[in-house]
């Protein structure tokens, strides 16, 4: 649960418990409502029947979950977690474990979008890397 929405929910809380709830609460109230919603689409996506839906809903849970994470990811360690969900994947695919195949491929696809969005965020649009020619084989 992220600190937003942690903080939120004990200000509900203390307020449903005897304190006061005005309109400088409201917003922790659409933040609680927001969080509840996404957790719902989450826990009832099928995320092994349709690929893209799936990855929606797994990079979703990813980032509540590991999000505070992912920030210090530098690149290999995103590298490193592709392999390794992707280890996974194989196993179960090796192991005509149908659903663990198809979760982890889905998970492996999640971390991918998390990571565009870590690199979109460390290398914005106008960044400019100077230019280095690609290495010849």
């Amino acid at each position: 649960m992220n600190a937003n929405v942690s903080e939120a929910v004990g200000r509900l809380l203390h307020a449903a418990h005897g304190g006061h709830l005005d309109q400088a609460d409201a917003p922790d109230v659409l933040t609680v409502c927001e969080a509840l919603r996404q957790f719902d689409l989450i826990a009832s996506q099928p995320i092994t029947k349709d690929f893209l839906d799936g990855v929606t809903a797994e990079a979703t849970f990813q980032r509540a979950k590991f999000g505070k994470d992912d920030i210090g990811k530098q690149p290999q360690d995103w590298f490193w977690l592709l392999g390794y969900l992707g280890g996974k994947a194989l196993r179960g695919h090796l192991a005509k474990d149908r659903l663990k195949a198809l979760h982890h491929t889905i998970s492996a696809a999640a971390v991918c979008s998390n990571w565009h969005e870590q690199i979109k965020k460390q290398l914005p649009e106008d960044y400019v890397e100077p230019s280095k020619p690609w290495p010849r084989a």
